[in-house]
This record gives C-alpha cells, structure tokens and sequence, in this order.
C-alpha cells in the first residue's frame, strides 16, 4: 500500500538531520510553486489536485472538513521529518542515508518529490539545523555531492488500518460529545423556567409566612 502523504527519500548525506530535512521538503515545495510561476516546469494536473483533496478528506463530515481547513493554516505544509539511525530508537550516532517525510497533504507531497527527486543536497541546505558546534565537526566526506533518490513510501496495511479506525472512532466520539451538550442545552431551556417558578414559588411563600406572623404580632400588641 503506498502512502499519499508519506515520502521515502534515500542518499541522504549523512551529515543532515532532521530539521534541515525537514527545511529542505518545505523548500521543495515552494521552489516547485515558483517554478510552475516562471514557467519552468508544468503544474499539478486538475486529476491529481482532485486525488488529493479526496483522499485528504476522506470519511470527514463537512464540519470536520471546515475544522481541517483552519488547523491547515495555523500548520506548515510539513508534518514531520525522521532520519533513520544507524541504533534504533536513537537520535544520536550515524545517519542511516534514508528517512521519512510526512506532508499535511498529496499536493504538496507530489510537489515536493518531482522537485526533490534526483536532486543534488547542497553544503548549505545540508548545514541547515546544524548548530556551530555540529558545524565544526563536518568533514570533507559530509559535504560529497549527493543525488536524492525520492518515492512515496509504502506503508502497513494494518498499520494504516488501525490508523483509519482510531480516526473512526475519534470522530464518533466527538459526535456523541456534541449531541450530549446540546441534549444538555435542551434540558436546561426545558428546566429554567420552573426553577424561575419555584423560585417565585418559594420567595411568596415566605412572604406570606413573614405577614402572617407580623399580623399576629400587631394582634397581639393590640
């Protein structure tokens, strides 16, 4: 099962981390939208942008779909970068060469692998997200020119299976949240007015009681 939104890239100079992966992917997509501008490079066709908006709001309602639509914007077009490690599980030690990157969309992900693919990483997009201390280290070997190998990665299916299941049900929570809370809301429109007449109620009664004893009293002074 390919993935839509996940890329696979190989050859990855090992001197790179993830922040400047992650940086690179961003520029990717932006060197493709200006390409496209200048006339450099065709655009997405009508087919792919179609692909990707369907998959990208698969199984949402149109409120969900609007909800999406604000998080995008408060989110960069870049959901997540991974290098692989020569030690597993480790973020430190040896690049492995290869790594992942996750886009909030297909678009974008199309965008950034006919752009990224076979290209050559050069010193300063490899410097990107090193601090100066990572910097002095680099040796000559870190800086050989290397060609990006870029694909969209295959996933589990079981993997993307539980994932569609845990969004499932996610959103079916949500629902059962929102019909609670406006059941609740309909109840206390239903109960305030007998609350307001019980508080009436209870406020003549006391009135009445505090009158009658005052009458006693004059009755009796009399």
């Amino acid at each position: 099962h390919l993935s839509m939104t996940r890329l696979a890239i190989r050859n990855i100079p090992r001197a790179m981390t993830e922040k400047g992966l992650k940086a690179l992917a961003r520029k990717a997509v932006v060197e493709f939208a200006k390409e496209v501008n200048e006339n450099k490079r065709h655009a997405l066709n009508k087919e792919e942008i179609v692909r990707s908006t369907k998959e990208k709001y698969k199984f949402m309602s149109e409120e969900e779909i609007e909800a999406q639509k604000k998080k995008d914007k408060k989110q960069g077009i870049v959901r997540q970068s991974k290098i692989i490690m020569e030690i597993k599980g480790s973020s430190g030690g040896r690049s492995r060469g290869y790594g992942f990157v996750e886009f909030r969309d297909h678009k974008a992900a199309l965008m950034c692998l006919r752009w990224l693919n076979a290209h050559e990483v050069s010193r300063d997009e490899i410097l990107e997200g090193l601090t100066d201390d990572e910097k002095k280290q680099l040796d000559a070997d870190s800086f050989k020119k290397r060609r990006l190998v870029v694909e969209f990665a295959i996933e589990n299916a079981n993997v993307v299976k539980r994932r569609r299941e845990k969004v499932k049900e996610s959103r079916l929570i949500s629902f059962k949240r929102k019909r609670d809370d406006e059941e609740n809301k309909e109840e206390e429109k239903v109960a305030q007015p007998v609350e307001e007449e019980t508080k009436s109620g209870l406020s003549n009664n006391i009135k009445q009681i505090i009158g009658s004893k005052r009458r006693r009293k004059n009755k009796g002074r009399s």
